[in-house]
């Protein structure tokens, strides 16, 4: 197949491992879009790790300065028909995004820009430059986001909008083994260690679910970030749950599929305040957890409540309790979900669907 056109990804690519730089990992390696396309990809990101994330240094100046240097060349270089741009909706990296946004349009008629993070226009309204930098932003571009929950933050806008949901590798993976309701289910958290992607309120529903007398066990996997290994160690012990949590640390890749594969819920209480459609209830569903999550973001697109997953607010720890034990009580109805999800999965959230999606938002924005 004859390349014809050529498009520039300005996107965050890990390290850090978080969401955003996963799915921009899967644009550049996607088998789809490098044969219809010939791409070019500058990672844009410059935090080191996850606490150094919208932190300022003068570092990252330099960083930043060379960054956009090399855009410049780029550009200079080759004529790019369409530029791709993953922005950031606050902070310094909000900033950021927008100078190299701005760079790229200068040289780059066609644009799109996607949104891994809802905010941007709480963002827009603190000041008069903000509210500039947005508006040329979006209505310069074609804008995608991640869910039609999400729409609503961009009605005043003139732009054209897409929808394309994430995607995840693989296929759903069939579970076996027996099910047995008195040895009790096993609980994950499957997160960076966030306040508010609800590390705290897990524990909570772990501890109210100990006195409920409800046998569990529970894992909690991932990287430390504003609260550390040895904080919630304490805040574990404090609460009398060593028997009952394992904190395990971070886990990526083989090893961090056989804690999915052998879990059976996955409980994400989140209340991030740029919170969109987290992958990991893509990947709950693919390895037949349930789901057990927050209407924030675009959360209630992805759990269809009370049929593959719970929505559940992530202050009723109580709430979250009763779902777990009575789905759990119920043999027929839990493994119903279950193959709801790995049904949703395949159809919905696998990433060639994610990738067809992406090509065909692309190939519009080329010949808008």
């Amino acid at each position: 197949m004859k390349k014809t056109n050529k498009i520039l990804f300005l996107t965050q690519l890990p390290p850090p491992i978080h969401g955003a730089s996963k799915i921009n990992e899967y644009l550049k390696t996607s088998i789809s879009i490098n044969e219809k396309f010939e791409t070019e990809h500058i990672n844009i990101i410059t935090a080191k790790d996850l606490s150094d994330v919208q932190k300022f240094s003068w570092s990252k100046v330099a960083v930043i300065a060379k960054l956009c240097l090399r855009i410049i060349k780029s550009c200079l270089s080759t004529r790019y028909d369409l530029v791709f741009v993953t922005l950031s909706t606050d902070g310094i990296a909000f900033y950021k995004s927008a100078l190299v946004w701005m760079i790229a349009a200068a040289f780059i008629k066609n644009r799109v820009v996607m949104l891994h993070e809802k905010g941007i226009e709480t963002t827009a309204q603190k000041n008069k430059l903000n509210r500039l930098i947005t508006r040329g932003m979006i209505n310069g571009s074609n804008l995608i986001v991640t869910s039609k929950l999400l729409l609503a933050e961009f009605d005043s806008y003139t732009t054209k909008k897409y929808v394309v949901c994430s995607g995840t590798p693989g296929t759903s993976a069939v579970r076996t083994g027996d099910y047995t309701v008195e040895s009790g289910p096993k609980l994950l958290f499957l997160s960076n260690l966030i306040i508010e992607k609800g590390i705290l309120v897990f524990v909570s529903i772990c501890a109210e679910l100990t006195r409920r007398g409800f046998a569990y066990h529970a894992d909690i996997i991932g990287n430390e970030s504003d609260i550390s290994m040895t904080e919630l160690l304490t805040l574990i012990r404090e609460k009398k749950l060593d028997y009952q949590i394992t904190l395990v640390g971070p886990k990526y890749n083989d090893e961090k599929d056989a804690y999915l594969r052998a879990s059976d819920f996955l409980i994400f209480p989140t209340f991030y305040k740029r919170e969109t459609t987290p992958l990991v209830i893509q990947e709950a569903f693919k390895f037949g957890l349930i789901p057990v999550s927050s209407p924030e973001g675009g959360i209630p697109d992805l759990i269809e409540d009370g049929v593959d997953g719970f929505v559940i607010n992530p202050d009723d720890v109580s709430q979250y309790c009763d779902k777990i034990m009575g789905l759990w009580a119920n043999h027929e109805r839990f493994n119903a979900f279950r193959k709801a999800g790995q049904a949703k999965f395949d159809n919905r959230f696998s990433l060639p669907v994610f990738e067809k999606n992406m090509v065909s938002v692309l190939d519009a924005a080329l010949n808008c």
